[in-house]
């Protein structure tokens, strides 16, 4: 029994320190990623979208070139 108080009092204890996140980026100014960082790579978050169109109609995109690193 005592062993089921502990896990219940865990559990609610976890719980309330728990927070979800909500991670989003449009690549137009609105979003929750405050800057994109890359290892060994350029990065660029501000580039005009090259193929925009109706089924992509955004006006910016993420630009990511490797320069050499691992991954």
């Amino acid at each position: 029994m005592t062993k089921h108080y502990f896990l219940s009092a865990l559990i609610i204890f976890c719980a309330a320190w728990m927070q979800a996140q909500t991670i989003e980026d449009d690549f137009e100014g609105n979003g929750t990623i405050a800057e994109w960082v890359g290892d060994d790579c350029n990065v660029d978050a501000g580039f005009s979208n090259p193929f925009s169109n109706a089924n992509n109609p955004s006006s910016g995109v993420l630009k990511y070139e490797d320069v050499g690193g691992t991954y």
